[in-house]
């Protein structure tokens, strides 16, 4: 072993990278948390992304100790981890270590200095993950790094479920680490580069992610080190249209670029076939800006646009008959409700609270399809599990949806089946658990069955589109020139 990397084990230089846009109080409490946590010094820089909320101010006069950053433009969280990436890399400190993290996250004590001891273990790791608790659920796992099936278009997470029953001490490898907290090595960032800034938010880690393990390095996430954020289906939900536009769009430029060259139009078709399916199930669900910004990311990925969400998604309005809800619901006619639901227990719970306050007497029964670990083991009224994998067993279900409930009630920012709309009555919750009833619509079902017959067709005619477009050359070294 030589001198300097015993040196470089006995005092590495660490800079932690925080990009803010508009969350002052969680910066603030983030910041604080790190300035008492102790363990191995590290400096931090807090990029800001044009804060209107007074951010930067607070920065200077609450944490002076701390570099700021500001960008003048929002420039998402790719650029702003590039901002922040690129301050470090041009830093007289040379630092070893960048610690790339949410401004929202809560940190446990020893987060840091497990994910440095992870790394040191290896000279081929480059980045190490921390394992994501549920805020305020510190017992339930969000994910401990992932993997990307990029024949299946899926990113199963691991150790997804109660932390108990995760193996500890334990170390994953991973296709990817997810920036809510990582710790990057400096010296593979400067050989493998930045991060795609026209990702602007969504996908870039998971990007950067494919090229450090074309590069032979490893990515690992550690059970040891550990942050907690609010859950990212919740979060996701309340996002609006310009979050399903990026993720859409997103998907499709990662897929496009890194997918094996074998299965690179199976899985482009795949994800045409899944969005063009989504766009059509939220404009069911009465989500008609979901389903715009699904379709505005399909032309624009096949045009070759990127960047920030363009103004045209800001500016879409639903037309004035998208809503038929009903006025009235008369509750002396439902008997049995289907309660379709699929990543939150807390809120199937306050759902069914309310569906037994609006419709006394009647049986509710929760339906999961394929559920997470955590939602197979929570306390839903009634519960059944369901699987899906033949059209035979989706006929089944779209029948007893049709013969056996009155209503079908679901999250209305969730998956959505059209077998919900054979029953009778649909009802769709909002986060607060408010809610819309719809009556049984012949003609919208019979649209959406047209649909569902042109949706393959569609995807080979975009697939082969995509592959025809040459994939734009990016500049993932800015700091060389």
């Amino acid at each position: 072993m030589s001198t300097q990397t015993v040196r470089r084990r006995q005092t590495p230089r660490i800079l932690a990278i925080i990009v803010n846009w508009n969350k002052r109080d969680y910066l603030r409490n983030l910041l604080g948390s790190l300035r008492t946590l102790g363990g191995t010094p590290f400096d931090i820089v807090v990029v800001d992304n044009a804060s209107t909320d007074g951010s930067p101010d607070m920065v200077r006069t609450e944490f002076p100790e701390c570099a700021l950053v500001e960008t003048g433009r929002n420039v998402g969280g790719s650029g702003g981890f590039n901002a922040g990436m690129l301050h470090g890399l041009a830093h007289p400190k040379k630092y070893h270590f960048f610690w790339l993290m949410d401004n929202d996250i809560v940190v446990k004590p020893g987060a840091l200095d497990a994910l440095l001891e992870q790394m040191l273990s290896d000279r081929r790791i480059a980045v190490v993950g921390s394992a994501i608790l549920v805020l305020g659920e510190e017992g339930q796992v969000q994910e401990i790094g992932a993997r990307v099936n990029w024949v299946e278009c899926s990113m199963p997470k691991n150790g997804e479920g109660p932390f108990a029953e995760v193996p500890r001490p334990h170390v994953y490898e991973c296709d990817y680490a997810s920036a809510c907290s990582c710790l990057a090595r400096v010296s593979a960032i400067r050989k493998v580069g930045i991060w795609d800034p026209d990702y602007f938010v969504q996908m870039d880690d998971i990007e950067w992610g494919a090229r450090l393990k074309r590069a032979g390095y490893r990515i690992v996430a550690t059970t040891e080190s550990q942050v907690c954020h609010e859950r990212f289906d919740d979060r996701r939900a309340t996002q609006g249209p310009a979050m399903s536009y990026l993720v859409a769009r997103n998907w499709f430029h990662l897929f496009r670029k890194n997918a094996p060259r074998a299965t690179v139009h199976a899985s482009l078709r795949k994800l045409f076939r899944l969005f063009l399916a989504g766009a059509d199930n939220a404009e069911s669900a009465g989500r008609h800006g979901e389903a715009f910004a699904y379709r505005l990311a399909l032309r624009d990925f096949l045009e070759g646009r990127r960047g920030a969400p363009p103004q045209e998604l800001f500016a879409f309005k639903p037309p004035a008959d998208a809503d038929k809800a009903l006025t009235h619901v008369p509750a002396g006619r439902v008997r049995r409700i289907a309660l379709m639901t699929f990543d939150n227990p807390e809120m199937t719970l306050a759902m069914a609270k309310r569906l037994k306050r609006e419709f006394p007497g009647a049986k509710v029964e929760t339906i999961l399809f394929d559920p997470k670990p955590y939602m197979a083991s929570a306390p839903l009224p009634g519960k059944r599990i369901l699987t899906i994998r033949s059209l035979r067993q989706r006929i089944q279900v779209g029948l007893a949806m049709a013969l056996r409930y009155d209503v079908v009630a679901s999250p209305r920012h969730g998956q959505h089946f059209i077998f919900k709309e054979l029953a009778p009555l649909q009802i769709l919750f909002e986060p607060d658990t408010s809610w819309k009833a719809y009556a049984r619509q012949p003609r919208r079902l019979i649209a959406r069955a047209i649909n569902r017959v042109r949706t393959p067709m569609l995807a080979e005619k975009y697939a082969r589109q995509a592959l025809a477009r040459p994939v734009p050359p990016v500049n993932y070294h800015p700091f060389r020139s």
